[in-house]
């Protein structure tokens, strides 16, 4: 067992020849594979053999981190509710400008239109005491466009139907609109001399109506 016929054991005519220059020799067999599962398996072993036991050290640094964990989410979370705040601030901030600018420039229009309504009033109170009717009641109605609360321009406008009621008939109907409006639409207001034109107009058509 063991022993060829020239008397040597196996191991010795089973190795490699060995390198120039070399001090060991590697039996047959034994390859560089058979050296990595060695060394996997000793590892696996010793692995396995040595136990690490959590210490209160470990359990410590554990929480340490933890907290540390939190109080960066904290302050993540402040800051971000602070950011969403500045936003917010910003935005309402933004809205009332625009609100503000909105209404400032609405109210420079509402004056721009008086004072347009107020010139053409005056320009109409002209034509009217020159004679000119027609371009009063255009510049009558004019101002009331641009002004509908002008009292005046609703008065100087039924004034002047009333003068162009004597050449057409259709005015007169328009004189009784007009004043049918200005009692709803100002009722405060004395018109007592609108009222006597309201008045003469009512009778002239029971006369034609005979």
């Amino acid at each position: 067992m063991g022993y060829c016929g020239f008397g040597m054991q196996k191991w010795i005519y089973t190795q490699k020849a060995r390198r120039p220059f070399s001090k060991d020799r590697k039996p047959a067999g034994d390859s560089i594979e058979t050296h990595y599962e060695n060394d996997f398996f000793e590892n696996r072993s010793t692995l396995k053999s040595e136990k690490h036991i959590i210490t209160s050290e470990d359990s410590e640094k554990a929480s340490r981190r933890l907290r540390l964990k939190f109080i960066d989410l904290n302050e993540f979370l402040i800051f971000k509710k602070f950011t969403i705040g500045i936003i917010i601030l910003i935005a309402i901030s933004l809205t009332i400008v625009i609100i503000r600018n909105s209404m400032s420039s609405i109210e420079n229009n509402k004056n721009i239109n008086k004072a347009m309504a107020l010139n053409s009033f005056n320009i109409a109170m002209k034509n009217y005491e020159n004679g000119e009717y027609e371009a009063a009641y255009g510049k009558f109605k004019t101002a009331i466009n641009l002004d509908p609360n002008l009292f005046s321009a609703y008065h100087g406008l039924v004034l002047t139907y009333g003068q162009l009621c004597n050449e057409n008939e259709a005015f007169c109907f328009e004189t009784l609109k007009i004043i049918k409006q200005i009692k709803k639409k100002f009722p405060d207001k004395d018109i007592s001399d609108l009222i006597e034109i309201e008045s003469q107009i009512e009778m002239k058509y029971k006369i034609n109506s005979r």
